[in-house]
């Protein structure tokens, strides 16, 4: 696959992802993992890549969070595709439905 193809696979994954989704940017050994997340900020998708630990890079434009994701993993060591994607679990969720399933608790 050519560079172009890999590129333009990125720009359809982000494209369609939902709010709250978290996508994992392909693995390289002996590297942070990478995450892309999809937040919504009032009528604005943002995407944040997270390597490691530490959110570093966050974008309403695709386009600018691909140029990031790639200088972090070059389309030379691109070799697979995106291949999870999941939605976030929030506790605060999971506790406030806890409650009201459970009101005396």
């Amino acid at each position: 696959m050519d560079h172009r193809h890999h590129r333009q696979e990125l720009v359809e994954k982000l494209d369609e992802m939902e709010t709250n989704q978290m996508l994992v940017f392909p693995h390289q050994r002996n590297q942070p993992r990478v995450t892309i997340h999809c937040k919504r900020r009032g009528e604005y998708r943002h995407w944040w890549v997270v390597k490691g630990l530490e959110e570093n890079y966050q974008s309403t434009n695709i386009q600018a969070v691909i140029d990031h994701l790639l200088q972090i993993r070059p389309l030379e060591s691109y070799q697979a595709s995106i291949t999870l994607a999941r939605e976030e679990v929030s506790m605060g969720n999971v506790f406030d439905l806890y409650e009201t399933e459970n009101p005396l608790a």
